[in-house]
C-alpha cells in the first residue's frame, strides 16, 4: 500500500482512485482495528489470475477474504472467479493469532509452496468455498507439493466447509497432506469441524487425481481436539 493506515487500498498516491492490489488490501486490514473486508471488483470477463510475485503479508488482524464477491462467483458448483497462484514459488495466505475471527471464502489457490493457508494459535476461523490445487474449471488438477490448509496450536472454533456457505474443492498432493492440524499443546479445546468439503476428487465427485504424496488427505494430532466431520 502507498501509505499504510490512511484508510484507503492504494498502490499510489493518487489518495483513494488508485490501483488496490490484495497485497495493499492486506496491508491496509492490517493496520486497523476490527475486522476488514477484502472484496473484488475486477473489470472484465473471468476467470481472473493473480500471480504472487512475493509472499502475501502475514494476516495480524481479523478480515473476511471474500472471492465470492467477484460477479459471476458461486459457491454451489465452485465456479470462482479469482485465482490466486503462486508459481510453485511462495506462500499463500498465512494468520497469526490476532486474526481471530477471519474468514477466507470463494478463492482458488493453486502452485503455493508450502501451504496456501497457514494459521498459528488462532481463535475462530472459517475456510469455505475454496478450490485448492485445481484450474478454477475445478477439474484440472494442479498437484501440489504444499499444504492446503496447515493450523496449529488452534485456540478457538476452526470451520473448514459449511453446509451454508459451502466446503472446499482440494485436489491431489505431490507431497504433504491436504488438511495437516498440529496441536503441540493441551492448554485449550478447539473445535475443528471439517464439513462438505471434497477432498482428492475433482467437482463432480467422479473423478479422483492420483494422490502421489502416499500420505492421507486429513491428518490431526493432539488429544485435545474435538473434531466432527
Amino acid at each position: 500500500d502507498f501509505l499504510v493506515g490512511d484508510g484507503y487500498c492504494d498502490t499510489d498516491d493518487s489518495i483513494g482512485d488508485g490501483p488496490c492490489t490484495l497485497r495493499a488490501a492486506i496491508e491496509e486490514a492490517n493496520s486497523i482495528a476490527g475486522v476488514d473486508y477484502v472484496d473484488f471488483n475486477i473489470s472484465g470477463t473471468g476467470p481472473f489470475t493473480i500471480n504472487l510475485t512475493q509472499n502475501l503479508p502475514q494476516i495480524i488482524s481479523p478480515i473476511i477474504i471474500d472471492g465470492t464477491s467477484q460477479s459471476t462467483s458461486s459457491c454451489g458448483d465452485w465456479a470462482l472467479q479469482v485465482e490466486i497462484n503462486g508459481g510453485n514459488l511462495y506462500e499463500g495466505f498465512s494468520l497469526n493469532s490476532g486474526a481471530g475471527d477471519s474468514v477466507i471464502q470463494g478463492l482458488v489457490m493453486n502452485g503455493m509452496l508450502n501451504h496456501s493457508i497457514f494459521a498459528e494459535g488462532i481463535s475462530n476461523l472459517e475456510i469455505l468455498c475454496n478450490v485448492f490445487d485445481f484450474e478454477p474449471d475445478g477439474t484440472t488438477s494442479i498437484p501440489s507439493d504444499s499444504r492446503a490448509i496447515h493450523l496449529q496450536n488452534s485456540i478457538g472454533n476452526i470451520t473448514i466447509g459449511d453446509t451454508t456457505t459451502g466446503g472446499n474443492l482440494i485436489g491431489s498432493r505431490l507431497d504433504k497432506r491436504s488438511i495437516e492440524i498440529l496441536q503441540t499443546t493441551t492448554s485449550s479445546s478447539p473445535v475443528i469441524d471439517i464439513e462438505n468439503n471434497y477432498i482428492g476428487v475433482e467437482k463432480s465427485g467422479q473423478n479422483a487425481p492420483e494422490n502421489l504424496s502416499g500420505l492421507s488427505h486429513v491428518y490431526i494430532s493432539g488429544d485435545d481436539i474435538n473434531s466432527s466431520y
